[in-house]
């Protein structure tokens, strides 16, 4: 499952499974995948370990492309990130104007 793994991910997905594989044991991680174009796809996939017949241990899981909902999720991290700094920017002029300009503004441009 490794090599199908976007690098960058690898590490916090070997997180999210951990290293304790027993029967029974569930898990549910994203990640990115390489497409044929060279572009990135992101990727919910959810699993468990079971036995196999042969009595080792296996993965079955599936997965699910989930790019749509991760891309409108950064597209709304980013608007909170330029949002918060936008009201940083309102606060800091709100507490530099003298209380007497404020209300001078106030009156022309209420």
């Amino acid at each position: 499952m490794a090599n199908t793994i976007y690098y960058e991910d690898l590490e916090r997905v070997s997180r999210d499974l951990g290293d304790d594989y027993h029967v029974g044991m569930e898990y549910t991680t994203t990640y990115r995948m390489p497409r044929k174009d060279g572009g990135l796809f992101w990727v919910l996939d959810k699993g468990r370990v079971v036995e196999s017949g042969d009595h080792r241990l296996a993965i079955l899981s599936y997965c699910m492309d989930i790019t749509e909902i991760m891309e409108r999720q950064l597209d709304l991290q980013r608007s909170v990130t330029d949002l918060e700094q936008q009201n940083w920017e309102l606060q800091y002029l709100n507490n530099t104007i003298p209380k007497k300009r404020r209300q001078f503004c106030r009156l022309f441009f209420a």
